[in-house]
């Protein structure tokens, strides 16, 4: 019982804790229609420190986040938010 109350909040914190994805989504919108790494590193800067480690360590990781920050910013946001919004509805909805 105690198990499915804290699944259900881990539902409620991630249909709701992802909204700042949406203002990112439209910020995202309203400058040029960039890549996610140019937007990260422009606008979001505290993340490259991380980014730059998580390059470093391994070229498989290198490879990795080299694609996905490649992925246009726009709709890297928005497949994000409607993806950890599913999952939170999924989650309360079958721990209710």
């Amino acid at each position: 019982m105690r198990s499915n109350r804290f699944l259900k909040n881990i539902g409620y914190l991630f249909i709701w804790g992802d909204t700042y994805l949406l203002f990112f989504f439209i910020h995202s919108l309203y400058v040029n229609p960039i890549d996610l790494s140019t937007h990260l590193y422009t606008y979001i800067s505290i993340f490259v420190p991380l980014i730059e480690f998580g390059k470093s360590a391994h070229p498989w990781t290198e490879f990795l986040i080299d694609f996905v920050l490649g992925i246009p910013a726009s709709p890297a946001y928005l497949f994000r938010f409607i993806g950890s919004t599913a999952i939170g509805i999924w989650l309360v909805r079958r721990y209710v």
